[in-house]
């Protein structure tokens, strides 16, 4: 099965709450596939947020992954809506252990 829309980001978790993505100025996203992977050598704890413009960020997933253990924060059969001015942040236990990717369409 193909992943639903294209890739709109990629990378390692920081160990500090941070964005992972953000749209283009003036672009909307429609956000509808996003996994996280464990590389490490240890269990990490994961956490997304999304902030929206102006607000407050807010926690949208949490989870604990294993070493090797893989975790979908959206699985394609569901999708997040970002504006102008929003942003995703990811944080995770070790910085540069936790990957992940985005995948969506701009509308």
């Amino acid at each position: 099965m193909p992943l639903p829309g294209t890739s709109l980001a990629d990378g390692f978790l920081p160990n500090v709450a941070a964005s992972v993505f953000a749209p283009e100025p003036g672009r909307y996203v429609k956000v509808r596939y996003f996994p996280i992977y464990n590389t490490g050598g240890g269990t990490e704890s994961v956490t997304i947020y999304i902030k929206r413009s102006g607000g407050t960020a807010r926690i949208v997933a949490t989870c604990s992954l294993l070493t090797g253990e893989w975790a979908e924060v959206y699985d394609g059969t569901q999708e997040i809506n970002l504006s102008p001015g929003d942003v995703l942040n990811g944080v995770s236990t070790t910085a540069a252990t936790v990957s992940f990717s985005i995948h969506g369409e701009y509308v």
